[in-house]
């Protein structure tokens, strides 16, 4: 006779139980080719779930130069929001 093996229950998850503590810190940072040259490049920081940006720059002459003072601005945001 072969009896059925049962699976262990699984445990409950709800994984909406901690969205809105965490929402509030989710933020994404985007490059963005805006403007019209030789200044073109901007960033903006978007949180999650919002299509208008929260926080955006001026324009820069390189991407470059966008990226790395809209990553310092990201830090800074999440920085300022856990404390």
């Amino acid at each position: 006779m072969i009896s059925k093996l049962s699976a262990p229950a699984a445990a409950e998850f709800d994984v909406y139980a901690d969205a809105d503590k965490h929402a509030a810190y989710d933020y994404s940072l985007a490059i963005k080719n805006r403007g019209r040259p030789p200044k073109s490049w901007r960033w903006e920081i978007y949180t999650a779930g919002k299509s208008k940006p929260v926080r955006q720059s001026d324009f820069f002459a390189t991407m470059s130069e966008a990226t790395r003072t809209g990553k310092a601005a990201l830090a800074g945001l999440r920085a300022n929001r856990a404390a």
